[in-house]
């Protein structure tokens, strides 16, 4: 049994190793990779996956894995500040899938019971998804980034409480008294986390981060601990896990145990998605090809046109609204779940499962296919917009490029490399102004008194508005080649004796910029090294200098580290 599942992990691991190798080199999405394997391994193709119980094990382990990481990343302010537009588009984009999807069914010929399966299946994004693609971006802390997670949240309430309804159904008695229950369980853990989460964790955090090991093992039980603790009282680990992450993310050593968990979470997400391809049953999909096909439309085209509107009422740009509609345009995991258990029940037909599925990898590539290409399906879209947008975007109204012309400073990005800039610029007294797309970071610069604006450096309609002309110096953070490359643009053609300093983690790229006009390109590691070099020969083998400069950064790590939410 060891020996037979160890061969098939060593066969799954090596065909994985292989297309994404693959997709990378012709710059395809990684999540598609996987989940082809899961096809290759699976019943359909060559049916080499035999026993799955324990991939199911590693897939749920992924999971959890991957909110808990999450769940560090979020501050319970952040969540206060996006909760009113997240439960406003979560509570209303499932009212108005759910019947465009009961419509849908029902008109195709399913049941009432099946078309109400399939009206709620289609309502759920998936978490796991969005939160990958939002990793692998580096757009966690977005402000579309933060909308689309509060919005799973509701999601993920709602889905509980769909769960629930399948269970209490099925049991035909007790609704009141299940309510009840549930709602007590709801209060009673969310104030004990609350309570542990300030009063206990720090002091334990701090007892076990003498060592790496023991804050990494400390971390992993703890959120399994939390996740379980949520399954057994009858609620999602899922919730479980985010919840737990929550609890930590206060935590000053919640960097730390985020880069020691990102390993094994990348491991076992691998098995999510292998077991997610392994599901595809190729007969369904010419049986039921055309259904399949308007559920899938329905959701990749539906999803993003109810959340622009909503986002367009309630006052958000264009630019946040369209990528917060695009990145939730799939459905979830939980839909399998919900529907796999009617199925269990005895509600509804295997079948519909089989359908569900392959919508699920249908809208799974669309999505994350439109996140890669967000910008030019941003640009090809935009004029087309102005029917969801009646009114000028009050909310990210965060400051004003009316008034550009008065600073002789802009920096893009005030965290990690952009700290100690803004320090230097606010000794010198220059007029700076900083553009940041973190809403905390926007807050917490406009307390040192600095002119600041909300806005994002990837939105070309944000650099037309800037008056470059009367600018000295631009400094842009952002590692990231073409938004650099537009901010060079736009600034050469209005002021061509400007200085413009940019970041690059790459040679490649750091060369670019230089051949685009950029007067110096900072390059993290190759100014760390150049530093510790010119210490070594100036020191020698003296450690009290070495000390002395030791205790300098300590000194400046504990002032700044921190600040910043990235």
């Amino acid at each position: 049994m060891e020996l037979i599942f160890f061969i098939q992990l060593s066969i799954l691991l090596a065909i994985a190793l292989f297309l994404t190798a693959l997709f990378n080199k012709f710059k395809q999405p990684t999540i598609l990779a996987y989940i082809i394997t899961g096809v290759i391994i699976g019943p359909s193709v060559f049916n080499w996956l035999g026993e799955t119980q324990i991939l199911e094990v590693f897939s749920h382990l992924g999971v959890s894995i991957l909110l808990f990481m999450v769940g560090m990343h979020m501050n319970p302010r952040v969540i206060k500040d996006v909760g009113m537009v997240s439960t406003i588009t979560g509570i209303t984009q499932f009212v108005i899938s759910g019947s465009v999807g009961f419509i849908l069914a029902n008109l195709l010929g399913f049941s009432f019971v099946s078309s109400v399966y399939v009206g709620v299946a289609l309502t759920f994004s998936s978490t796991i998804i969005v939160l990958k693609l939002l990793s692998d971006t580096g757009e966690t802390e977005t402000l579309y980034g933060k909308i689309a997670i509060g919005f799973l949240i509701v999601q993920d309430i709602l889905a509980v409480g769909a769960l629930l309804a399948v269970n209490i159904i099925d049991k035909s008695e007790g609704l009141l008294n299940t309510i009840a229950i549930l709602a007590v369980d709801v209060l009673g853990l969310g104030l004990l986390l609350y309570l542990v989460a300030v009063y206990i964790l720090p002091r334990v955090t701090k007892l076990f981060a003498s060592r790496s090991e023991h804050l990494f093992l400390f971390a992993l039980a703890w959120c399994f601990l939390v996740a379980s603790f949520f399954a057994y009282v009858g609620l999602s680990i899922e919730i479980g896990a985010l919840l737990a992450g929550v609890a930590l993310s206060i935590s000053p050593y919640k960097h730390e145990i985020t880069s020691k968990i990102s390993v094994i979470r990348d491991f076992f997400l691998l098995m999510f998605f292998v077991m997610l391809g392994s599901q595809i049953d190729f007969s369904v999909i010419v049986t039921d090809w055309f259904a399949i096909t308007l559920f899938s439309l329905s959701i990749l085209i539906l999803t993003p046109l109810i959340l622009m509107s909503l986002m367009g009422l309630l006052g958000y740009t264009k630019r946040t609204s369209f990528l917060m509609g695009i990145l939730v345009s799939q459905i979830s995991e939980f839909s399998l779940i919900f529907v796999a258990l009617g199925v269990s029940v005895g509600h509804i037909e295997n079948v519909l499962l089989s359908d569900l599925t392959v919508v699920v990898l249908l809208t799974t590539a669309g999505s994350t296919y439109f996140v890669k290409y967000k910008k030019q399906l941003f640009k090809l879209c935009k004029p087309y917009m102005r029917f969801f947008f009646k009114r000028d975007a009050n909310r990210e109204n965060f400051g004003s490029v009316a008034h550009t012309h008065k600073h002789k400073v802009i920096l893009f990005g005030a965290s990690r490399v952009g700290t100690d800039l803004l320090e230097t610029f606010k000794k010198q007294k220059h007029g700076c102004l900083v553009i940041d797309y973190n809403p905390q970071t926007v807050e917490h610069v406009k307390k040192k008194h600095v002119d600041v604006l909300y806005g994002d450096a990837t939105d070309s309609t944000l650099l037309d508005e800037i008056d470059f002309k009367t600018v000295k110096m631009v400094a842009s953070t952002i590692p990231d080649l073409d938004v650099n490359s537009d901010i060079l643009k736009h600034v050469r053609s209005q002021n061509p004796d400007a200085i413009v300093i940019c970041v690059s983690h790459s040679v490649k790229n750091t060369l670019a910029l230089y051949e685009l006009g950029a007067t110096y390109v900072i390059m993290p590691h190759y100014l760390g090294g150049k530093h510790t070099s010119l210490m070594v020969e100036e020191y020698g083998f003296t450690q009290k200098h070495f000390l002395k400069d030791r205790f300098i950064h300590i000194d400046h790590l504990k002032k700044n580290g921190h600040k910043y939410p990235r």
